[in-house]
């Protein structure tokens, strides 16, 4: 995403074995935050996938992350499960597009 030519926000996403969707990565510059950049960039984004064909996609944040977990409860995502390790735990969303 550009404004004035320069980058101030990115949406990183990867398939997981060449199939599953899982967004990765959603950055914005923090000058730019509470100007609806997030939102554009998700619904970009689940646009390219619903032409691609996919149904949903996959996310996840850190336990330790509340900010994380409040955004994807606003946008609409489920939780899957949660991966416990003995320094930090992970836990891992489904959308359904």
């Amino acid at each position: 995403m550009r404004e004035n030519n320069e980058v101030v926000g990115f949406l990183l996403y990867q398939l997981f074995w060449w199939k599953f969707p899982l967004l990765s990565l959603l950055k914005i510059h923090e000058d730019y935050y509470k100007q609806g950049l997030w939102t554009i960039l998700i619904e970009e984004f689940e646009k390219s996938l619903k032409d691609k064909w996919h149904d949903y996609y996959y996310s996840s944040t850190w336990e330790d992350n509340p900010w994380s977990q409040v955004f994807h409860s606003k946008k609409w995502f489920s939780e899957m499960w949660r991966l416990n390790m003995s320094f930090w735990e992970e836990i891992f969303y489904i959308k359904k597009l």
